[in-house]
């Protein structure tokens, strides 16, 4: 229970993070679900970046820990207590074929989140603290700050701990060890809250994003295909990092895109930076993926000089980029990528057969990719017959972009990897994919041709005769039902 309170104390602080700095020309009815996706990684890598810190100053960092976050809560409540939102009152529902359909895909949503939740815990109650990369790596390295005192990083640099990767961001460790701290034990429960956190963050971003940029049912469908990616849930209850890495790309590319579609806001470009960093701090892929969006933002910039601030945004990188480049610097250990000999690889960038292997590999595994028994590749290119190029020019080709310059540094860092080529390649290139699924479904429901919306049988249904908090508790008890009854059967 405790542990519960923990994991949702940090999310409430990264919503009010979040609400505290969104642009006040929008509605918190309409966006509220974008915020709270934010506030979920807000909240973890902010209380990361200072529990990094206190660990290395304080033995028991406790009590400093809740002091620091609960003066950062009052902070931001009390800037939101003297801003005014514009809101927009509703009183109808408007019931159609289209609202219809939307209740139909619903429900299959619901009962499809009940099964993959039952899948995890299930997966949970087995390997309470993942697979190999779950307890071996991250879970580890939380044992290590929540045991080791104020010298748990110089514990990390012992040759026999070498396997571990020690050289690798901490967020993730960091995050499990705050928890724990908090709670005054080692549980694996922490562990599994953080790694259940960024699947939900990462399913709230998808639907709440295309929800408002597109439409509710295009973004219940583009969540029931990341939901129903086997190797995205699977990945969730192994507590790999590259399902957070995933959540940090996606929410980056978001206010990226918010901010490119709209005005360019100080606190957003502020935001775009912080998550910017975060993705570094989780992963060492998430390095290139920094060094990416910087050139991104320097092409932005050239090319409006007036809407690109530079302020907001090198403020957000040094926040975020901080402790990671404090451990980086005087903590880390040697990468194993890059310590071997790194000027002697260069020759292979040009080495036909290690092109030729990488490109086969990118091939089988991207139809192989998501684990699925059918691929669902082909029924999803269908949906973007007769895009309009005004659509993808407006809307994807920022995002777009981003995720083709991702696959780019992928295929060179193979190219110059001293680890043998074909091991590295089938140990590791399903899980880099994965770490762009989440925004290849985003761009995929921007430039997606939708019809027109049909208007027959319209009909408004005012709220007093159907109150919105009855109708759905309703959806959600039948389809609680339903799902259980779904999984009982699948015994």
């Amino acid at each position: 229970m405790i542990t519960s309170l923990s994991i949702i104390s940090t999310w409430f602080l990264g919503f009010v993070f979040i609400y505290t700095l969104w642009p006040t020309n929008r509605s918190l009815k309409h966006d509220w679900l974008l915020i709270f996706s934010l506030g979920i990684g807000a909240g973890l890598g902010l209380t990361s970046c200072i529990f990094f810190f206190t660990s290395l100053i304080f033995t028991n960092p406790r009590w400093i820990t809740l002091i620091l976050d609960l003066s950062i809560l009052i902070i931001c409540i009390y800037f939101i207590l003297r801003r005014r939102r514009q809101t927009t009152a509703f009183n109808y529902i408007i019931l159609n074929i289209e609202n219809i359909t939307y209740l139909l895909l619903l429900s299959t949503f619901l009962q499809m989140c009940i099964v993959c939740g039952i899948s995890i815990v299930r997966y949970y109650n087995i390997n309470p603290w993942g697979d190999w990369d779950g307890w071996a790596i991250w879970n580890l390295h939380a044992k290590f700050i929540l045991t080791g005192g104020r010298s748990w990083a110089s514990l990390l640099h012992q040759p026999a701990l070498e396997w571990s990767h020690p050289d690798y961001p901490l967020l993730i460790p960091l995050s499990v060890a705050r928890i724990c701290t908090l709670t005054g034990e080692l549980s694996s429960m922490g562990a599994q809250l953080v790694a259940a956190s960024f699947t939900l963050g990462t399913l709230g971003l998808i639907i709440s994003t295309i929800s408002i940029y597109k439409n509710k049912l295009i973004a219940l469908v583009a969540g029931l295909i990341l939901v129903s990616t086997p190797s995205f849930i699977r990945l969730t209850a192994s507590q790999c990092a590259d399902i957070p890495l995933g959540y940090f790309i996606l929410a980056t590319i978001i206010l990226l895109f918010i901010s490119n579609n709209e005005k360019f806001n100080f606190n957003l470009q502020l935001l775009l930076s912080l998550f910017t960093g975060f993705a570094a701090w989780t992963k060492n892929e998430g390095l290139l993926f920094t060094a990416i969006m910087c050139l991104c933002w320097l092409a932005l910039k050239f090319l409006d000089k007036e809407k690109i601030k530079t302020k907001p945004f090198i403020l957000g990188l040094i926040l975020s980029l901080a402790p990671l480049i404090v451990f980086k610097v005087f903590f880390s250990a040697q990468n194993d990528l890059t310590s071997s000999h790194f000027l002697n690889r260069i020759s292979s960038l040009w080495n036909t057969e290690r092109n030729k292997i990488i490109i086969n590999y990118f091939g089988i595994i991207s139809l192989k990719f998501g684990e699925w028994s059918t691929v669902p590749f082909l029924l999803m290119a269908l949906g973007l017959i007769g895009t309009k190029w005004e659509i993808i020019k407006k809307h994807c080709i920022l995002p777009l972009s981003i995720t083709l310059l991702m696959l780019c540094g992928y295929y060179i860092v193979y190219l110059l990897t001293p680890l043998d080529l074909v091991y590295h390649l089938s140990t590791s290139l399903n899980r880099l994919l994965l770490q762009l699924w989440p925004s290849i479904i985003l761009i995929w429901s921007l430039a997606i041709n939708y019809p027109v919306k049909t208007t027959l049988l319209d009909f408004k249904v005012a709220y007093k005769s159907i109150h919105l908090a009855v109708f759905g508790l309703s959806i959600l008890a039948i389809n609680t039902i339903l799902g259980f009854i779904l999984i009982y059967s699948l015994k």
